[in-house]
């Protein structure tokens, strides 16, 4: 949770620090860290609903499941409020695929955390809107490194997260 607090306080952290870059740089990687953790999550997920009963009985699964779902949920929280507070910077940070990619997963989390608001959501509606969250390219995509050529007439390359 301390992402979440830190990303709530991002002017507090700017001011402590002695280069504003720095705080940016700690959120692109915490942003990379999550997408990162989503995939697993993503790959855990699949392996529990195609084989449930390798790994638990079914009143432990579900709670098994239930802790999946709670850690998906906070990671995309700290997506979303990283990706409101830094969005330029995360345009710059990473490929042009994926930020589009990452700008419709947003919607999609976004989509599900308004229907949040009503008291009556269940838990399937919950279930149905991290899957989505789950499955969108930006989860399962853009693990790699992607190479920019350097100045004009330069031999380097610059990396950037794809």
């Amino acid at each position: 949770h301390w992402c979440l607090d830190l990303t709530h306080a991002r002017s507090n952290a700017e001011s402590l620090l002695e280069e504003p870059e720095q705080i940016d740089r700690l959120f692109v990687c915490t942003i990379l860290q999550c997408h990162r953790s989503l995939s697993k999550c993503s790959s855990v997920l699949t392996e529990l609903e195609m084989s449930p009963e390798k790994y638990f009985s079914s009143a432990e699964q579900s709670k098994h499941l239930r802790r999946l779902y709670r850690v998906v949920e906070i990671l995309g929280d700290i997506v979303l409020d990283i990706y409101k507070g830094i969005n330029n910077v995360l345009l710059d940070s990473i490929s042009h695929k994926a930020y589009k990619a990452l700008e419709l997963a947003i919607a999609t989390k976004d989509e599900w955390a308004h229907s949040q608001g009503d008291l009556d959501i269940s838990q399937h509606v919950r279930k149905k809107g991290l899957k989505a969250f789950l499955s969108t390219d930006w989860v399962r995509q853009f693990h790699d490194n992607d190479y920019i050529q350097a100045e004009k007439g330069g031999d380097e390359s610059i990396v950037i997260p794809e």
